[in-house]
């Protein structure tokens, strides 16, 4: 049980340091080579989703990966906010350490597009589909391939075509505190006041 209280607080510190707040975690992504052989990460990953099935976060993946921009990039604690900055943290023996930010458009492209459909997985299980296909039935499988071959290929345009919409959005204008508000008010109201002045 100290691993999983081990894991809200790392949680918690996200929120409290850098002002993540509650539902405003949309991912976690736990990257770690051989993730079965390491029963220490398997164990927090456990761990993790305890705290993201009580709804403390949104979403969480346990996923494998190539080289992340990382010193080290073996196992990765990684964080995407709504704002669609990227906060990582990397795991090593001793616990939580090298804290850093990262605002990297391929962070978030890569884990926008495993968050509509994990692509790779769904062309594995295609390609594994035809290889039977073609053993048993070769004349249907060669229709077979050149239909799913383009359904995929429209379906992979359309999804990063999605994707590109987003990240191309322009963000909100920040909103003005009350004080701002306000002190625009009276200046508003001042300058009115004046005109009314003038005209007298």
């Amino acid at each position: 049980r100290g691993e999983l209280s081990k894991a809200r607080e790392v949680l918690r510190m996200f929120a409290g340091t850098y002002g993540v707040r509650r539902g405003h975690i949309v991912k976690l992504v736990w990257d770690a080579h051989g993730l079965d052989e390491e029963p220490r990460i398997t164990r927090w990953s456990r761990h993790l989703e305890e705290i993201f099935a009580a709804g403390e976060a949104d979403e969480y993946i346990i996923r494998q990966t190539g080289q992340l921009a990382t010193d080290n990039p073996e196992r990765d604690c990684i964080v995407v906010s709504d704002d669609k900055e990227v906060l990582y943290r990397t795991v090593g023996a001793a616990g939580l350490e090298h804290l850093s930010w990262l605002n990297t458009h391929t962070f978030v492209r890569e884990m926008e597009v495993a968050r509509g459909q994990d692509i790779l997985m769904r062309e594995r299980r295609i390609d594994r589909k035809l290889r039977q296909l073609e053993k048993t039935k070769p004349l249907l499988f060669s229709e077979r391939k050149s239909s799913v071959q383009r359904r995929e290929k429209e379906r992979k345009a359309a999804l990063m075509r999605k994707i590109d919409q987003r990240l191309q959005s322009p963000s909100p204008p920040p909103r003005r505190s009350i004080e701002e508000q306000i002190a625009a008010l009276d200046d508003l109201m001042r300058q009115t006041g004046e005109a009314d002045g003038d005209g007298a």
